[in-house]
């Protein structure tokens, strides 16, 4: 697992990087980059694979999809952030979310209903590992990430 997590380690540090240049040159920022980089700055595959490594129950013939399901899963933790700090992030001057490089209120409305949208792509594309993997129960993983996006709904403003 040492190899494994010092991957993981290696993009959350990358996606760290990346906020940090974008705070020091905002015209760096493009939704692109934001969205290929900053889904690892929440942690959540490096915070599973620790999880999963403890258990000592992995059926390793399952990984590949387990690190699928981990990978939209942390897209879903960061669309939820996305949507849910904007107001704030906006009020901090805080230029490193994926909204804050549109200009127009309706480009970000525009990209708001698209992450919706996504939001709603990426739970049913987790779904769909619900039968192939057997290491953890891909449902109540998905009631967690239900769980998350309330948390972010309900603190809005304050996060």
């Amino acid at each position: 697992f040492r190899e494994i997590m010092n991957f993981d380690l290696a993009r959350f540090y990358s996606a760290n990087r990346f906020s940090s240049l974008v705070t020091a040159h905002p015209f760096l920022n493009n939704v692109s980059e934001n969205r290929a980089y900053a889904h690892h700055n929440m942690g959540m595959i490096l915070a599973s694979m620790m999880d999963l490594s403890a258990t000592g129950k992995i059926d390793f013939s399952e990984f590949g999809s387990i690190r699928e399901v981990l990978f939209r899963g942390q897209r879903m933790g960061r669309i939820f952030n996305v949507l849910f700090t904007r107001k704030r992030e906006i009020g901090d001057g805080d230029v490193t979310g994926e909204l804050s490089s549109l200009r127009t209120e309706s480009e970000i409305e525009d990209s708001e209903r698209f992450l919706r949208e996504e939001l709603g792509s990426l739970r049913k594309e987790i779904e769909s590992f619900s039968s192939r993997i057997r290491t953890f129960s891909v449902r109540a993983y998905l009631e967690g990430l239900d769980s998350v996006g309330k948390l972010h709904e309900e603190m809005e403003g304050t996060i």
